[in-house]
């Protein structure tokens, strides 16, 4: 949505420049007054856009018979920023499962990695794999197989509560644990994967999923995202080959 209006005092659109600038921008307004600049950009001031809207102004310098005229347009940015919202939406999360995927996962663990490091703590990455889901959707279909990822999310959620998951591949998710014990995170582990391999019944199919668990520790095991995640990935490999459920990086 756009609205026009056309001044030819520089002092009535001044007022109206200064609700949508800052100082650093003074200079190229005073600019446009002088002639220096033909047209200027501004957003509105952050503590005068209204929820959900985003206002910006476009001012156009005209001369006719030596008397300037100046075009200034006030666009609704609504509509684009609900594009934004959009837009990060299909970026950074998993359409099947409602949660962040796996850019949207890095993102989030660089932030964890970055406060970690300033408060000196330590944190562990957990990347859970379905290690059968392939054989799954090999035997029954795609839908089945879905229904059994989001059906292994929710125990998740069920028993490691306020945590936030992340689907990083089709048949993995990521989850970061803060402040607990390297003890008491590898006597809970067996507990969990017991509760994550319960029966599951989809369409009348019996189900039961086969769960391993590579784990990591920041800064231990790794001090960036991408060590970490392929300390990840080793650990549930080692955990493959050993035939175990689980496996912490080493």
């Amino acid at each position: 949505m756009e609205s026009a209006a056309f001044m030819e005092c520089g002092k009535e659109l001044g007022g109206l420049v200064k609700r949508f600038t800052e100082d650093k921008n003074i200079e190229e307004f005073n600019d446009l007054l002088s002639g220096r600049k033909n047209s200027l950009s501004l957003e509105l001031n952050l503590s005068e856009i209204s929820e959900g809207k985003g206002l910006s102004l476009f001012v156009s310098r005209i001369t006719l018979e030596d008397m300037p005229i100046f075009l200034a347009i006030i666009k609704d940015g609504t509509e684009i920023n609900n594009l934004r919202s959009l837009l990060k939406e299909i970026i950074y999360h998993d359409n099947l499962t409602g949660l962040g995927n796996e850019s949207y996962f890095n993102l989030y663990l660089s932030r964890k990695i970055l406060r970690a490091m300033d408060d000196g703590s330590s944190l562990f990455v957990l990347y859970i794999e379905i290690s059968n889901i392939k054989e799954i959707m090999a035997m029954f279909g795609k839908r089945i197989s879905n229904s059994l990822v989001v059906r292994t999310f929710r125990r998740l959620k069920e028993n490691l509560g306020g945590k936030e998951f992340f689907r990083v591949q089709h048949d993995a998710f990521a989850v970061v644990l803060e402040s607990i014990d390297r003890g008491v995170l590898y006597l809970e582990l067996s507990s969990l994967i017991v509760k994550l391999e319960k029966k599951i019944i989809c369409e009348n199919l019996e189900l039961f999923p086969d769960i391993l668990v590579g784990v990591c520790e920041f800064p231990v095991d790794g001090k960036s995202v991408d060590d970490i995640m392929s300390n990840c990935l080793g650990a549930l490999f080692r955990a493959k080959r050993e035939n175990l459920k689980w496996s912490f990086y080493s």
